[in-house]
């Protein structure tokens, strides 16, 4: 079979198959109740024809979007040029791909433009689940995130007493391990940059 000029249709691959257009959602969606000779049989027209699902459309269908949005809440100059930023971009970046998710990354240049982002992604279904880093004592993004029943995890340790899921690093076993580390180096006069 060739691939057509056109998008194939789950009716489509149905009628290459020789089955209903639902068997063959239930094929693509791993549904556990089809003949294995069923399965077998459009899974060969799925490969032979290169079909591949319509994201939108399986996101209506299923409610989900398969994307999850990194929300940085700085000025959107400064996270470039601040290696943080970009090694946890890195690390998000990989952890959705392996899990064939779509990574959003939600910058800005104004506190005007972080709310008015803000909402949209609080009243649409635009991700899934919101990544959202730590940067200030007060973010009323988050206790919005936090009644609209977004899932939700935190990069650092939020000021909140909210309960939110959230990464930290141990800073205080950290600061011990430099300082013991810098004493052992016979340094006396110890100084911290906090940034």
């Amino acid at each position: 079979m060739s691939k057509s000029t056109r998008k194939l249709t789950l009716d489509d691959i149905g009628t290459l198959a020789g089955v209903s257009r639902a068997t063959v959602s239930r094929v693509i969606n791993n549904y556990p109740h089809i003949a294995p000779e069923v399965r077998e049989r459009v899974q060969n027209v799925i490969r032979e024809t290169g079909y591949s699902p319509n994201k939108i459309a399986q996101s209506l269908a299923s409610s989900t979007s398969g994307v999850i949005g990194l929300v940085i809440p700085h000025v959107a100059n400064t996270i470039m040029t601040n290696p943080y930023f970009l090694h946890l971009i890195n690390g998000i970046t990989k952890a959705t791909n392996r899990s064939d998710l779509t990574l959003a990354l939600f910058l800005f240049h104004s506190l005007a433009e972080e709310e008015r982002i803000n909402e949209t992604l609080i009243n649409t279904n635009l991700v899934d689940g919101v990544i959202l880093t730590a940067d200030r004592k007060e973010n009323p993004f988050l206790e919005k995130l936090a009644r609209n029943n977004t899932s939700l995890a935190y990069v650092g340790k939020p000021e909140s007493e909210a309960s939110i899921p959230y990464v930290n690093v141990e800073n205080e076993v950290g600061g011990y391990m430099a300082t013991n580390y810098l004493i052992g180096k016979g340094c006396r006069r110890i100084a911290a940059i906090i940034c």
